[in-house]
């Protein structure tokens, strides 16, 4: 049967939605199919929407509301018929009277008007409302709605008609696996991004239940530049959101309300890494989030993994190019700060070889299953931050020519006390202002190549386990290890407590151990200690120690409270400079070689090495310290001072003699720069 199909929305003289008005529709004659007398009757819902199809013959209309109820008029609807909605359908009513035009002068006369008073409809609906709505608009309509579920519920967003019909019907961002939804119509929506997509507005739910997983990918998916987005903000608010492991795609951001407040979580059983920066993504990062990696729940997963870089053939957005080849190449301008990670079943934070520019500032990485932070990555700067309580190491400080500045590592090794609880096995890497801290571990671990500590400082590590703080392990503020090569210290210091452990022993054995022949230079190094304990101090252990390491004591308080050690080599004896010793200590065959000065003033009063035997050798019995040369009958005159790379002896000819960069070869050898008296 012939038929024609009036759509749009009903308002009453207010231009307020006439809810619960009923429209009748009554057949005057039997046309086709269609029996005299039938009636339909049209009830106005809620958002004012109407979608009727009326079959052709000649058709009375009634207009009833909860104050009126009258007569509209008569209508003939056939082959000539144009109307498209009610007010063009009344309009040609036989007969139209004034009170006709009066009763229906707010309803919409056309397409175009409908459309323009959409947004008055949105007003009142939810985009679980949209997605449920059968009502027609013109493409490029916008609406914006009040909320995901609810009104309120901060899923608020703007969405607007794209144009594509015929979809199934009623589909979420959810199961379309993007920001568009599909009407009860089959015609589709797209979100309107503006600053960025939040995980409500896509149906999320920051409740520590709903599984967020779908929900952040077709935000992702919107933001992501392979697809209509190019790039953005995927938005966190307050809440804890549950989602499995997910890949960041390139230029975009992960930006929420503020690090303690917006949380994203693994979900329980996941086992895999929460948030991955892909080999081929640059350009991206977080702000202001927690990442949680739910370890009670999990047995692997790593918080953060930036995979290994290797050539984006293009892809990447990088301006920079690998110097060697010409190319885009691991440039991941990855910029993350002001967040936390946490409670991860493997590592906190982790990259991997092959990348450059990654920037983390402001940021904690605290009870994980190992590292806080592993940096395998190169050319990284990582300041303000703080490592508490992993498992294995606070940090881990592989690659190359990264700088880390303002940070401490607390409670490390709580698992496995052997890796050092912030472990330098890099090159070049710079480390300024950074102190290890009551670890049960070394304090700082250095089995790399070539790096620059700057007031670096260790305190008091070595704790024998967790929860049993009094007894002590055999564990070093700073340990050299056997690989170092070349490192560089300046301005660090030490401090130690005055209790000691149930076994008699310090928890720090000892400040210092250097597993490493002329590994590192030492600017300052020194030793803080409680004036109770000046008798029983803690030792600076040495197993191998040379080179131009150590050049001069220099004198400190009165009080006696701080050893220290200065190697300004250049100017002996200048100014700031009391009194010129150098030690050079070799291994002994009893064990390890322990070195103490104690200072007051400006005078050294006991300068001695011991071997474990404590058999003793003070300035005042040997006067410097005889390190090789010839050393027939111990005397003066015939022993060999050495101070850095200068040997300064008395020749064979009673003249005194220097040579620079080795040991004498004879009682002639070097220049005459004196002569005994």
């Amino acid at each position: 049967m012939a038929n024609i199909t009036l759509t749009g929305i009903l308002l009453d003289s207010l231009g307020e939605v006439d809810v619960g008005a009923i429209v009748t529709f009554t057949h005057e004659t039997t046309t086709g199919q269609t029996i005299a007398t039938t009636k339909s009757d049209l009830i106005v819902a809620p958002n004012g929407a109407y979608s009727i199809t009326l079959e052709y013959g000649e058709i009375r209309i009634d207009y009833t509301t909860r104050y009126t109820e009258r007569f509209v008029g008569t209508v003939i609807v056939n082959g000539d018929t144009t109307a498209t909605n009610l007010p063009e359908l009344l309009n040609a009513a036989v007969p139209v009277t004034p009170a006709v035009i009066l009763q229906m002068q707010g309803i919409l006369s056309d397409a175009e008007a409908a459309a323009d008073t959409s947004e008055a409809f949105a007003d009142q609906m939810t985009t679980l409302d949209l997605i449920g709505s059968a009502a027609v608009f013109a493409t490029d309509t916008n609406i914006t709605t009040k909320g995901y579920l609810t009104s309120g519920d901060g899923g608020a967003g703007s969405w607007k008609q794209n144009g594509v019909t015929g979809q199934t019907v009623s589909q979420s961002p959810a199961q379309l696996g993007n920001a568009l939804l599909n009407d009860a119509s089959g015609n589709q929506w797209a979100l309107v991004l503006l600053g960025g997509v939040s995980l409500e507005s896509l149906g999320g739910l920051g409740n520590d239940t709903f599984d967020n997983s779908l929900v952040r990918d077709a935000a992702l998916s919107a933001l992501q530049v392979s697809g209509s987005g190019r790039g953005g903000k995927l938005l966190i608010q307050n809440g804890i959101y549950l989602m499995g492991g997910f890949e960041l795609p390139s230029l975009v951001l992960i930006e929420g309300a503020s690090k303690g407040s917006s949380v994203i979580k693994l979900i329980a059983g996941s086992n895999e890494n929460l948030l991955t920066v892909p080999t081929t993504s640059d350009q991206c990062g977080w702000s202001k989030i927690t990442i949680d990696g739910n370890r009670a729940e999990n047995t692997v997963g790593d918080g953060v993994f930036v995979e290994a870089g290797v050539n984006n053939d293009g892809n990447s957005f990088s301006p920079f190019t690998d110097k060697t080849n010409g190319s885009p190449y691991s440039y991941k301008h990855l910029v993350a700060t002001d967040f936390a990670v946490g409670n991860c079943a493997g590592k906190g934070i982790h990259t991997s070889p092959s990348n450059y520019q990654i920037f983390m500032d402001n940021f904690s990485s605290a009870h994980n299953g190992s590292d806080g932070i592993r940096i395998n990555s190169s050319d990284g700067i990582y300041s303000n931050f703080y490592t508490e309580k992993n498992d294995i190491c606070g940090i881990w400080a592989g690659g190359a020519a990264n700088k880390f500045a303002n940070f401490k590592s607390i409670w490390s090794g709580r698992v496995d006390n052997t890796f050092g609880s912030f472990r330098d096995q890099g090159s070049y890497n710079q480390y300024v202002n950074g102190e290890a801290q009551d670890n049960y571990c070394d304090g700082i671990l250095i089995l790399g190549n070539g790096g620059t500590f700057i007031n670096c400082s260790g305190n008091t590590n070595g704790y024998l386990a967790v929860g049993n703080e009094i007894s002590s392990g055999v564990n070093y503020d700073i340990r050299i290890g056997s690989t170092a090569v070349d490192c560089h210290f300046v301005g660090e210091s030490h401090t130690y407590k005055t209790t000691v452990g149930t076994d008699g022993k310090w928890v720090t054995q000892a400040p210092y151990f250097f597993n490493s022949y002329s590994a590192a230079q030492f600017t300052t190094f020194s030793v803080d200690f409680d004036e109770a304990h000046y008798n029983d101090l803690p030792n600076v252990i040495l197993s191998k120690f040379g080179g131009a390491s150590i050049g001069q004591t220099k004198a400190i308080t009165s009080n006696k409270s701080t050893v220290s050690y200065d190697t300004d080599l250049a100017s002996p004896d200048g100014a700031g400079d009391q009194t010129v010793r150098y030690f050079r200590a070799t291994p002994v065959s009893t064990g390890l070689t322990r070195m103490i000065v104690y200072a007051s003033g400006t005078s050294v009063e006991t300068s001695e090495i011991r071997d474990t035997g404590y058999t003793n050798l003070s300035k005042n019995d040997a006067g410097p310290v005889i390190v090789g040369g010839p050393t027939t009958g111990g005397r003066w005159d015939t022993s060999l001072f050495r101070l850095g790379e200068t040997r300064i002896f008395m020749g064979s000819d009673d003249k005194l003699r220097l040579k620079v960069g080795s040991d004498p070869v004879s009682g002639t050898d070097g220049i005459i720069i004196g002569t005994q008296t």
